[in-house]
């Protein structure tokens, strides 16, 4: 043998990840907790991206303001720190705040990677 190929196929470019911030008891720190999964093209831009933000003891929802800030983008500092101002509220001061965009700006940094690692197989 003097050669193996192997075809990926594009659904091969996307990158995912879960993080939380603190305990899920809510008679201590409140938690946060998100999921982001993305599809990147040739290029390193967004194609698709879903994500889901719980935070305290509130029901999961969408975060379509950082899907929408991030979607046919690189994901650059410049675009993640957009995105990440979208998805936290002014009601949200202090460690909170840091601490969710923190989390944030992790989640999307890891799943870049992944799909950048993907794309290098």
């Amino acid at each position: 043998i003097t050669k193996i190929t192997i075809q990926m196929p594009k659904e091969a470019l996307w990158g995912e990840a879960f993080g939380r911030i603190g305990t899920w008891d809510a008679k201590q720190t409140p938690a946060a907790a998100a999921a982001v999964r993305l599809v990147t093209d040739d290029a390193g831009r967004v194609t698709a991206i879903r994500g889901g933000l719980r935070t305290g003891t509130g029901n999961i929802r969408r975060m379509f303001p950082l899907e929408k800030a991030l979607k046919n983008k690189a994901i650059t500092e410049e675009n993640m720190e957009k995105a990440i101002c979208m998805m936290t509220s002014p009601a949200q001061t202090g460690s909170d705040a840091q601490n969710l965009s923190a989390l944030l700006r992790e989640l999307l940094q890891h799943a870049r990677a992944m799909a950048e690692e993907r794309r290098s197989l």
